[in-house]
This record gives C-alpha cells, structure tokens and sequence, in this order.
C-alpha cells in the first residue's frame, strides 16, 4: 500500500491541492494561537494539508500516513507554513492510539476495505476524549462510476448507516449524504457523492 500510495504523491505538486478540505475548515473549531493543549488526530493524512491547517488554527496535530513521500510532503508545507505537527508512518491498520488522549478527530476520504475501516474507526472512536469532536467526509456508494476521485472498489465506499454502525458511541450533529463539486487539486475534481459526519463522543455518567 505505501508504494502504492508513494508513487500517487511523487512530485512537486499536491495532488489534493494546498488547501484544507472545506467541509473540515468549515467545521474545525479554532483553538488559541500557542496552546497545544487541545489535540486533534488525522490518520491517513497524505500530503498533510488538512493537518497544516489544523496547526495553524492552534491545534496540536498527530497525523499518520503509510506514505514516505507524502510524510515528507507534509513536512515541508507546514515549514513552508511556519507551523509544527507531529507526523508518524505508520499504516493505520496496524495503528495503536491511546484511550481518551484527543479533543477531536478527523477521517477526510480515509477508504479502507470493510474489517480495516471497521478497526480504524474503533480505534478513532476509543481515541477520542467523551464530548471529542469527529469530523468525517468519504465518498459515497453512489461516487463508483464518476471521475471525480474515490475508489474503484464499492466495497471501500460509504453510507450513512454504515458510518451510524461503525461509530455507536457517538451523538451525531450532521449525518448526510450529499452531492457536492470538489476541486482538490488534480486528485478530486469534478461532481462527487459524498457521506459527510460531524459527531461528539457521548460523555459518560
């Protein structure tokens, strides 16, 4: 996977863009510039553009990727940025994160096949702090056949109830399923079908 994923991110230019993916910026609260007290985690973070703007918005960011080039990709944007985050490789299906450690969370297009996607989302869930904010938009069922990005494999797309299913510990604010026009770089660009969730952790009793 991270060859795979090494050649898709090799050269200069990002192939998701510069630029936060909109329904994360929109909905990413701002923490005070130099307190790195509230953490957010982006797993499968590519070329470390949502991560750059999480830092520059006063988080402090644990991003993973399995991609090398793209870690390094990541690197230079937030120096380019004049932020810091915290970048791990590290394939997410052998992730291991600590309980309660993070004030939010963020999967923006992380396609997995179903048992991976399933622990991964166990993993995020467990990782959050109860009221922990998570923040989610994939491709759609409906995305299979549009040029615009996403997977060739149905089985790697999402619905709603399978996000509802993967994540029972959570309150969800927004749970939609929605057509939306991406332009993210050369790697998402066009019509798309999308599932979008925000969603807290339940506080316990």
């Amino acid at each position: 996977m991270s060859s795979f994923w090494d050649e898709k991110y090799k050269g200069d230019s990002y192939l998701y863009g510069l630029e936060p993916n909109r329904f994360f910026a929109k909905n990413l609260p701002y923490c005070e510039p130099g307190s790195y007290r509230q953490k957010i985690l982006l797993p499968m973070e590519g070329e470390g553009r949502n991560a750059v703007h999480a830092a520059q918005k006063g988080w402090h960011v644990d991003a993973y990727d399995s991609s090398g080039t793209a870690r390094d990709k990541a690197g230079k944007l937030a120096g380019n940025a004049g932020v810091t985050i915290s970048y791990a490789l590290q394939d997410v299906t052998t992730l291991v994160l600590p309980a309660a450690e993070y004030h939010a969370a963020a999967l923006v297009y992380a396609h997995l096949d179903p048992p991976d996607r399933q622990e991964l989302h166990r993993k995020v869930m467990n990782a959050l702090l109860p009221g922990g904010l998570l923040i989610l938009e994939a491709f759609h069922v409906s995305q299979l056949g549009k040029e615009s990005g996403g997977p060739r494999d149905p089985e790697k797309l999402y619905t709603v109830q399978m996000i509802r299913s993967d994540f029972p510990e959570m309150t969800f604010q927004l749970l939609e399923e929605v057509e939306i026009s991406l332009d993210e770089g050369t790697g998402h660009r066009g019509q798309a079908s999308v599932v979008r969730a925000l969603a807290r952790k339940e506080l316990q009793n």
